[in-house]
């Protein structure tokens, strides 16, 4: 018991959906040293045909699960829960995890580009999905640029906001995700903002928010946007010499 309970404190090492690889070798060394490699390697348990191994290759089997779980955080357990086998949860983590990093990478990006938002009430979901994916990459050793990081996320806008919120300079994703946020409940009260169709498929243009014709454009088309701070219309002045309006 002792020997098992210090094995299971070498498995400090937590993966986490990230650097499957590096995981892999590790916890295959500390198997290999209990002679219990062949549990995740081989489907031991279905191919036994001898009854008298059966209990010893029970209990390997659960001393080979244990390590696995141990070395794997709360999350990614949620993957495997419903597996008994040392070989099933490796075949099920090899299939999700074991992919090729600069895969993974381009389903990240082609994820980020895109990503659009319909409407208000999809603000704060897809910028929370974006903000996961950022963390992934990082993850992964592959960082964006914050310059990067506020293209996606200012592409993703309808077409709607993006005059309104065109990130400043210097200005982080995570500073840019708050500024949009904290003003959604302002942006609810005003008409027109919601249920606006975007462009999509091969009529949907990869827009820079450093474009400044891009943004002339936006202004010329959206009437909310012809005072940035969104004031209403201010009623047109009445003279009172000609008792007229709209000449003053």
């Amino acid at each position: 018991r002792t020997k098992m309970n210090n094995l299971v404190m070498q498995t400090n090492y937590k993966f986490d959906g990230t650097h499957f690889k590096m995981w892999y070798k590790i916890i295959i060394n500390i198997l290999t040293g209990q002679d219990l490699a062949d549990y995740v390697t081989t489907d031991i348990i279905n191919l036994n045909n001898n009854p008298n191994l059966a209990n010893e290759i029970r209990k390997n089997n659960a001393k080979a699960t244990t390590l696995i779980m141990n070395s794997i955080s709360p999350k990614i357990f949620q993957d495997i829960e419903d597996l008994d086998s040392a070989f099933e949860m490796m075949e099920k983590l090899k299939l999700l995890y074991d992919v090729d990093q600069s895969i993974l990478t381009d389903q990240w990006l082609n994820q980020l580009k895109n990503t659009k938002i319909r409407d208000i009430s999809e603000i704060t979901k897809t910028f929370v999905s974006m903000k996961t994916i950022f963390i992934k990459m990082q993850n992964a050793n592959y960082n964006l640029q914050e310059k990067e990081k506020l293209h996606y996320m200012y592409r993703a806008l309808p077409k709607n906001l993006k005059l309104a919120f065109v990130p400043n300079r210097n200005e982080t994703a995570d500073n840019y995700f708050e500024r949009i946020i904290n003003h959604i409940p302002f942006l609810n009260n005003l008409n027109g903002f919601n249920n606006q169709q975007e462009e999509t498929g091969d009529n949907q243009v990869d827009e820079d928010f450093m474009d400044i014709d891009l943004i002339s454009n936006y202004r010329k088309q959206n009437k909310h946007f012809k005072n940035k701070n969104y004031r209403k219309k201010q009623p047109r002045k009445f003279c009172h010499i000609c008792n007229m309006k709209g000449h003053l």
